[in-house]
């Protein structure tokens, strides 16, 4: 099987519906879903095991998220020691994690999100923000 890795540095980004103004409606995560979107395929595009392969794929997927969460500075070093690497048990939704990164990852690294057929997913406490989603093929 082959599989991709990518890793994204910050805090994970949860999904946010569209909002309207007035009778304009708009995609208030427009940016942060091209930036994203931009950091995929450069990655793609510099990767050589990922070079080889037809990007964007089309057939049944496996895909595991991993969401690290940063722990807030007014935690003090005895909770953060105790927190460490345990799972995250507040807002925002695993769900909402997990349908940004497949929206930002259309027409980029998969075709459209519907390919998907497997889904591991997890959100845990860190010393810093990351994402990493790791796709089986």
């Amino acid at each position: 099987m082959t599989g991709i890795k990518l890793e994204f540095e910050g805090n994970p980004i949860p999904w946010q519906r569209a909002r309207r103004n007035k009778n304009i409606y708009y995609d208030p995560q427009f940016q942060a879903k091209k930036n994203i979107g931009w950091l995929a395929k450069s990655y793609i595009d510099t990767y050589p095991p990922i070079k080889n392969l037809a990007v964007p794929l089309s057939k049944a997927l496996s895909v595991n998220f991993s969401f690290f969460i940063p722990m807030p500075k007014s935690w003090s070093k005895k909770k953060r020691f105790l927190k460490e690497d345990t799972y995250h048990d507040q807002t925002p939704d695993l769900s909402n994690f997990v349908k940004f990164y497949e929206d930002c990852l259309n027409d980029i690294l998969w075709l459209d999100d519907c390919y998907i057929s497997e889904i591991n997913a997890t959100k845990r406490w860190a010393e810093k923000g990351k994402t990493i989603i790791e796709v089986q093929i």
